[in-house]
């Protein structure tokens, strides 16, 4: 991993610091699991409402359940880029690539 010597240094975070990013997370989290809960009752309902009254000619919610559909994939794809495992191998890549081109520098001596 990278060394001391390196302008790259660990801060510290204080434990108030780290609560604030574990509440920014479970607000994010709970925010991506309102929005399904949503998603799954109102189109539930819509669908309900379109098979009682045999509108079987025009799949309307149809339209609306793919719509706001990928709306709920996107979202949770946002969470899972920003805090879930999206986000560890993105740091790990970052990781590697910072200590790969560090070893070169130290290598030819630009370090």
């Amino acid at each position: 991993m990278i060394d001391e010597t390196t302008e790259f240094k660990q801060e510290r975070k204080t434990k108030y610091q780290i609560r604030l990013e574990v509440e920014k997370r479970w607000k994010a989290r709970n925010e991506v699991i309102v929005h399904l809960v949503l998603f799954v009752a109102v189109m539930g309902t819509l669908w309900l409402v379109w098979f009682q009254l045999n509108g079987r000619n025009m799949i309307w919610p149809l339209l609306l359940t793919t719509v706001w559909g990928l709306a709920v994939v996107g979202h949770g794809l946002t969470y899972y880029q920003s805090y879930g495992g999206g986000a560890k191998r993105r740091a790990q890549q970052l990781e590697r690539e910072v200590e790969a081109i560090y070893q070169r520098q130290k290598h030819n001596g630009k370090v």
